[in-house]
């Protein structure tokens, strides 16, 4: 059998194996939406307390380089149920928590969906369930304060955060579908012989179209939430991360493609992110 052919039949079988990830995170949601018995503030309950255990859990595993094959594989279907099951029982909340975890569902396994799809590794990481201590209390105090804050005053319509949302994620699956192979959530430090410059699609508007639906999906879910401090927190934080980070990455791009680099953007003078040029 041809190297080629090699290539191409362990491509297949990540894909299956992606494709295998998305029937069982669609199998754990019917099954919980069919199972509409669990009351909005018991569900709420469990809805924020499944997702905390799921992100803090998750830092305890170790790293990718030190699993095995068949624990890889575990990890990736437990957390496409887990994550179905999440989805299912929020389609029967009908609050904002519910929406909230809707949108949480939907962008951890889109990540890893995506991602695996255009570059054929399928890999527990790409959940970004395991994002770090820092999103992981991101998540808790944004919890504790929908459901604790005393500040009342600012109640903004669902339908912003909602639409906020929606437009993020889109705009973030734009960026993974067209750059596919060349998009990875972890900055590539050296040139690889697959490493191509993307211009065309939405990096034809935006240089860091991922970055940008980031920042959005993150206003738009403290907006669903009506969380007035996590939302100028995060929102902060968020913009201070890729005030920093988008600089790097150019300076690697530039030593990557040259005046290649430096000719896309300056014709492509949006960075994706509000004063960051």
């Amino acid at each position: 059998m041809s190297t080629v052919s090699v290539m191409r039949k362990n491509s297949k079988i990540r894909m299956n194996r992606a494709n295998r990830a998305l029937f069982t995170w669609m199998i754990g949601a019917a099954l919980f939406y069919a199972l509409d018995v669990i009351p909005i503030e018991t569900g709420e309950a469990v809805l924020s307390t499944a997702y905390g255990i799921l992100f803090w859990f998750s830092l305890l595993l170790p790293r990718e380089s030190s699993r095995s094959r068949l624990f890889e594989s575990f990890l990736i279907y437990m957390s496409s149920i887990v994550l179905g099951m999440m989805l299912g029982l929020c389609f029967n909340l009908r609050s904002r928590l519910g929406i909230y975890g809707f949108f949480m569902a939907y962008f951890h396994f889109s990540e890893f969906y995506w991602v695996s799809r255009v570059s054929g590794f399928p890999s527990f990481d790409s959940f970004l369930i395991n994002h770090g201590k820092e999103y992981a209390t991101a998540f808790t105090i944004s919890m504790i304060e929908f459901h604790y804050s005393p500040i009342s005053f600012f109640s903004p319509p669902l339908f912003i955060g909602v639409f906020l949302s929606s437009v993020g994620l889109v705009v973030r699956a734009c960026a993974m579908i067209t750059a596919g192979s060349g998009f990875t959530h972890l900055i590539a430090k050296q040139k690889s012989h697959s490493h191509r410059l993307i211009t065309h699609g939405i990096y034809s508007c935006i240089r860091h179209p991922g970055y940008s639906g980031w920042l959005i999906w993150v206003i738009g879910s403290q907006l669903i939430l009506g969380n007035f401090i996590s939302l100028v927190l995060f929102t902060g934080i968020t913009w201070k991360f890729f005030s920093e980070r988008i600089p790097y990455e150019e300076h690697l791009l530039v030593d990557f493609f040259g005046s290649a680099y430096t000719e896309y953007k300056d014709g492509t003078p949006i960075s994706g992110v509000p004063f960051i040029s």
